[in-house]
């Protein structure tokens, strides 16, 4: 059993006064069901939170289907606040996925045959 449990805003909290971990005994919650429940409802409020679309700084950035907005944890070591965007990491995710995409397009139009041992013969299947 934990001694420690993580909150929903980031905070670690001692284990008798969580009320979010699923192995917490809470006040008021005797079977496992209703912690679960109370669990998901705390789960789905920092979902709704923390979603990329909610990052300001994620709204018009083309790399935001690929890192979401980035670590919740890093972002609440970094900048003191799981919401806040993990800024340092844009500019290498996006680095990186142009210089995939530069090799995809360099290789599709140099080297076709060296993609073409990839494809899945029942999806070209599909596509043709």
């Amino acid at each position: 059993m934990p001694k420690a449990c993580l909150r929903h805003d980031g905070r670690g909290i001692p284990r008798a006064a969580s009320f979010s971990c699923l192995t917490c005994s809470s006040a008021g919650r005797t079977d496992g069901l209703s912690e679960i429940r109370h669990a998901l409802g705390l789960l789905q409020t920092f979902l709704e939170q923390h979603h990329v679309a909610n990052k300001t700084d994620c709204r018009t950035c083309w790399a935001r289907p690929l890192c979401s907005g980035g670590c919740y944890h890093e972002a609440h070591t970094r900048y003191g606040d799981t919401t806040h965007a993990n800024l340092h990491y844009c500019n290498w995710i996006r680095g990186w996925t142009e210089v995939c995409l530069q090799v995809y397009g360099e290789l599709s139009e140099r080297n076709p045959a060296f993609l073409a041992q990839f494809d899945d013969k029942d999806m070209k299947e599909l596509v043709s």
